[in-house]
C-alpha cells in the first residue's frame, strides 16, 4: 500500500541518468500513507517537497547560455548539460508540530516531532495517528496510522537537459530544450520542454560596441518539467473494519504528478581571450511547482447512516486528496567559462543564491 514522494525524485533523477542505487530500491514508500491525513495531507506534503520544488525549479534555470555574446545568423550551437542546485541544512527536516495540523491527527506516544524532508535522511519519518469520533458513543477512535516519508539522503537536485540555439539575425539569439516523454520501470515517465531568447545589449551601447572579445547581452528562459508516477493505493481490511465501496470503485488511476514551470532573466557580461571566454553577471530566477495525488484514493471514515456503527472506505471524485504548490524566487551572481576547440567546446558555471546552482555541459557547433 506504500507509496512516496520518492517516486517523483526518482522519476527525476532517471530522466538525467544518475541513479542512487540503494534509494532507488526502497523508493516505493508512504505517499499513500500520507492520504489518510485527508485535510491535513497537502500541510505535511508541502513541507516535505518544498525543498526539492525550489532546488529544481532553479536548476532548470541554469545552463542557458556558455557566453555573453548571442549567435549570428544561421550559427547554431548544441549541447547537453547537467546542473545541481544545493539546499540548506535546515532543508533537511522539519517540525511536525509547527504545521498547524488538526486535532485529529497527531503524533504516536514517544514519537518525536521532526521530520525529514525530501532531502533528510533515509529513515522513515515519525509515526502519526489519524483519530475521528464515533457519532453513537462520542468516543474518539482510532481511524488510521501512518509514518511520514523518508528522504532522499542527499540535498541536491541533479538533472542533465539538451538544448539547441541557433542565431536568427538582429544580435538575437533562440534557445530550445527538449525532452521527450520517457517512461522508466513501467511506473514513471518524464517530459521536459523550454525557450530562451538572447539578445545582444553591446550593439546599443556605443561606449563598449567598439571592444575587442567584450559581449553584453539579455536572456529570458521558461522551462516546464512534468514528471508522473503511478500508485497503487487500494482498500484494505485495516482492524477489521468493512470495506464496503470496494466493489464499485475504480482505484485503477491513480497517480502522482510533479510539475515545475521556472523561467529566469539574466544579463551577462563575457570577454573572449583566444579560446577561452569568460563570463558572469546577475540572473533572477523564479520556479513554480505543484504536486498532487490525481484519481481515486480509498479513505477510512466514519459511517453515520446506519446502525450498528462501523467504518467504510469513500471516494472523493472532486478533490484529490493531495495537491500542494511551491513557489520560489531568487537573485544571484553568476559565472562561468568556456573553452573552444573548433567546433567543440565544454563549459562549466555557478550561481551564488541562496539555492546555489552548478553547471557543466559540453557542445558542438558553429559558434
Amino acid at each position: 500500500m506504500k507509496k512516496s514522494l520518492f517516486t517523483i525524485s526518482i522519476a527525476i533523477l532517471c530522466a538525467t541518468g544518475l541513479f542512487l542505487a540503494p534509494e532507488v530500491a526502497v523508493a516505493q514508500q508512504s505517499i499513500g500513507e500520507l492520504v489518510k491525513a485527508k485535510d491535513d495531507a497537502n500541510k505535511l506534503v508541502r513541507t516535505y517537497i518544498a525543498p526539492a520544488g525550489k532546488a529544481v525549479g532553479h536548476s532548470l534555470n541554469s545552463g542557458w547560455f556558455n557566453s555573453g555574446q548571442a549567435l549570428e545568423a544561421g550559427r547554431f550551437d548544441i549541447r547537453v548539460y547537467a546542473t545541481i542546485a544545493l539546499g540548506s541544512e535546515e532543508d533537511k527536516t522539519f517540525d511536525i508540530s509547527q504545521q498547524g495540523l488538526s486535532p485529529r491527527i497527531r503524533l504516536a506516544p514517544g514519537e518525536p516531532s521532526i521530520a525529514p524532508t525530501v532531502f533528510g535522511g533515509v529513515n522513515e519519518g515519525p509515526e502519526m495517528i489519524v483519530y475521528g469520533t464515533n457519532p453513537y458513543t462520542n468516543q474518539e477512535e482510532e481511524l488510521g496510522r501512518f509514518n511520514t516519508p523518508q528522504g532522499l539522503g542527499i540535498n541536491f537536485a541533479p538533472l542533465a537537459v539538451p538544448q539547441v540555439s541557433v542565431g536568427i539575425g538582429g544580435g538575437t539569439e533562440v534557445a530550445v530544450r527538449f525532452l521527450p516523454k520517457i517512461r522508466f520501470r513501467e511506473d514513471y515517465q518524464v517530459n521536459l520542454w523550454g525557450v530562451g531568447l538572447k539578445h545582444s545589449l553591446k550593439q546599443w551601447i556605443p561606449v563598449i560596441g567598439s571592444v575587442s572579445g567584450f559581449d553584453v547581452t539579455a536572456f529570458g528562459g521558461y522551462t516546464h518539467l512534468r514528471a508522473s508516477a503511478d500508485l497503487n493505493i487500494p482498500p484494505t481490511q485495516e482492524y477489521n473494519r468493512r470495506p464496503v465501496t470496494q466493489s464499485n470503485a475504480d482505484f485503477d488511476n491513480q497517480q502522482l504528478v510533479y510539475i515545475t514551470k521556472a523561467w529566469t532573466a539574466s544579463v551577462i557580461a563575457s570577454k573572449t581571450l583566444g579560446v577561452i571566454t569568460l563570463y558572469g553577471g546577475l540572473r533572477y530566477s523564479d520556479s513554480d511547482t505543484r504536486l498532487a495525488a490525481e484519481g481515486n484514493y480509498p479513505l477510512v471514515n466514519v459511517r453515520t447512516q446506519v446502525l450498528p456503527p462501523f467504518y467504510e472506505y469513500y471516494i472523493d471524485p472532486i478533490e484529490t486528496p493531495i495537491d500542494v504548490a511551491v513557489h520560489d524566487s531568487q537573485v544571484g551572481v553568476n559565472a562561468g567559462f568556456r573553452l573552444k576547440l573548433a567546433f567543440f567546446s565544454i563549459y562549466a558555471e555557478g550561481t551564488y543564491a541562496k539555492y546555489p546552482t552548478a553547471a557543466a555541459g559540453i557542445g558542438v557547433g558553429w559558434n
